[in-house]
């Protein structure tokens, strides 16, 4: 181990540098072990045992001795660099490392390397991805820049997907993506707010007020400080963002019970933490509910999902999430047993005893934000959204009930 500190040219800053636990400032997330497939993935903060490991990996990616040390660099007492880990199998095959959340107008800056030979560096590229643009803390939103080498192609695929670009003024060879990630849920009431800790942060702002929703593709007027505008879809604003709700009037909401122990286990959501393996789809940022066929003409494409953690198993009786629906479609149950396996978690047996016909709604859902204080079923009562069903099955609800129930839950975290 001393080697690696002495070819690095590292120091121990303090133990409270790079303890996993920084307080409501630390939104890294902690350390999960999830199976996918024939594959044990391990995600864990970089400790000095580990140091080895991920120089290893940074050495067989051609990196240079700089940019291990950026990676290995524990940052200062005050502003502690994120250090993340992924390992399949007990190998090494993706790391990052990201400046903590901080005031100011300034870059973010994360170093990302995988290993491209190992078939489980997409996933962890991705996990990490998401761990990264969702770690803002109390400062609201941040600029990220990732300087992506040259042999890192999945890497940058991972990125772009994720809604890092390349500006156009870098020129066509740059390797430097940048992103902004607001971590938000957008309303009319904090439009203006929002809008001006962009424009803090990247000279860009809403030109309007806040419009009404009339579908993905409505344009959303915007500005930089030049006075050049552009007018993206709102589809493609809420990808440059993300995690980004947009929660317009007229957008349409559903209401989706799922059961506490389904809740920790689809994106650690629970007040009762599972102590065994999770399940692979804690790993991506798309994920699946899926729900009976009847339920199809209720989701919609584009709409806002509230997730409603029911009392059976101990549940909390309670709206504990956010997300947006991306997808949704119908799935013969075969298929979606397998389609569970990866971004869902429901068994085939209940998935086969969904409904009496041979096929299910299957709902993708990304940018998912956890209520800060779940909206408890007396208060979706007095909201005016709950019946004497309880939510038993996916019901629609307004948008004003899905604005009260926001407003309540303050979901300001994402994962």
């Amino acid at each position: 181990m001393a080697e690696i500190f002495c070819q690095h040219d590292l120091d121990i800053v303090s133990p409270e540098a790079f303890s996993p636990d920084q307080g409501e400032e630390y939104g890294a997330g902690t350390s999960i072990t999830a199976v996918a497939g024939s594959m044990q993935i391990e995600v864990c903060s970089v400790q000095e045992h580990d140091y080895a490991d991920v120089d290893a990996l940074m050495t067989r990616a051609h990196a240079s001795v700089a940019q291990v040390r950026s990676v290995l660099s524990q940052g200062t007492a005050t502003l502690p660099r994120r250090r993340f880990l992924v390992r399949a199998n007990d190998n090494a095959c993706a790391v990052g490392a990201w400046d903590s959340p901080a005031r100011g107008a300034g870059y973010r800056e994360l170093w990302l390397w995988g290993d491209e030979g190992n078939p489980a560096t997409l996933i962890g590229v991705e996990h990490l991805l998401g761990r990264i643009t969702g770690d803002l803390g109390s400062s609201g939103p941040s600029a990220f820049r990732l300087t992506v080498p040259a042999n890192q192609p999945t890497v940058r695929q991972a990125a772009i997907g994720n809604g890092f670009f390349q500006a156009e003024s870098d020129g066509p060879r740059s390797r430097v993506l940048t992103k902004m990630a607001l971590g938000r849920a957008v309303t009319p009431d904090n439009w203006t707010s929002i809008s001006d800790s962009i424009r803090q942060r990247s000279k860009i702002s809403f030109l309007k007020e806040c419009p009404r929703f009339t579908g993905l593709a409505q344009p959303i007027a915007m500005q930089d400080d030049t006075g050049k505008s552009a007018a993206p879809s709102l589809a493609e604003i809420e990808r440059l963002l993300s995690p980004a709700l947009f929660v317009l009037p007229d957008r349409p909401a559903v209401v989706l019970p799922i059961t506490q122990a389904y809740a920790e286990e689809l994106f650690e959501g629970s007040s009762q933490p599972l102590l065994l393996a999770k399940r692979e789809a804690l790993l991506h940022s798309v994920r699946g509910y899926i729900g009976g066929p009847n339920t199809f003409s209720i989701i919609r494409e584009g709409a806002i999902a509230v997730f409603y953690e029911s009392s059976t198993g101990g549940g909390r009786s309670a709206a504990t999430a956010i997300a947006r629906i991306n997808r949704r479609y119908l799935m013969d149950k075969a298929s979606a047993s397998q389609y569970a396996a990866t971004k869902g978690v429901l068994d085939t047996r209940v998935i086969q005893g969904m409904g009496v016909g041979p096929q299910v709604c299957v709902s993708e859902f990304e940018d998912l934000m956890l209520f800060r204080k779940p909206v408890s079923l007396a208060a979706l009562r007095g909201i005016g959204c709950a019946d004497g069903a309880n939510f038993v099955t996916a019901r629609a609800i307004s948008t004003d009930h899905l604005l009260a129930i926001v407003k309540a839950g303050e979901p300001n975290d994402s994962l």
